[in-house]
């Protein structure tokens, strides 16, 4: 679905990663009250030092920051690539303007062009608006992990 990504996909949002300049302005992003289940991006930016091999990137949309993501490339047991995305959040008012389905897809084509085999994420089961948006896109539930359900996206080899 990915493999394709239009130009206005791709110059809709990129990814800059959290630094001295940006994270203040990161750590402000307005979250509403329906992301009472995400982690304040302050805590996500923090836990970021600890996890090998993640990123920990400021979603902009031209100069604007609309978001924040924390993904990371992981090894399986098998020797498999995945993609985990630990946290995808849209300030409050700019969501519904299509940035979190943008990064989504760049971060799928990332883990396509990395050779992973799926891209994995999770959310509280009443999420429905970032559920919808996730089944959209090739995901599909596989477990409960505690009080959020497990989605992944298998990618085809190619």
């Amino acid at each position: 679905m990915t493999e394709n990504l239009s130009e206005s996909v791709l110059n809709l949002v990129r990814l800059v990663p959290v630094d001295k300049d940006n994270f203040r302005e990161c750590v402000k992003l307005p979250t509403g009250e329906d992301h009472r289940h995400v982690a304040p991006n302050v805590y996500s930016i923090a836990q970021a030092q600890f996890i090998p091999g993640s990123k920990s990137c400021c979603i902009y949309h031209g100069d604007e920051m609309v978001g924040y993501t924390l993904y990371e490339l992981s090894q399986e047991e098998d020797g498999r690539l995945k993609l985990w995305v630990g946290r995808l959040m849209m300030a409050e008012p700019q969501r519904g303007k299509g940035y979190g389905r943008a990064t989504l897809q760049l971060l799928i084509a990332e883990a396509r062009q990395q050779g992973c085999v799926e891209v994995g994420l999770s959310t509280h089961p009443d999420n429905f608006k970032a559920i919808g948006l996730y089944e959209s896109l090739g995901f599909h539930a596989t477990e409960m992990d505690g009080d959020e359900m497990v989605y992944v996206c298998p990618l085809q080899a190619g």
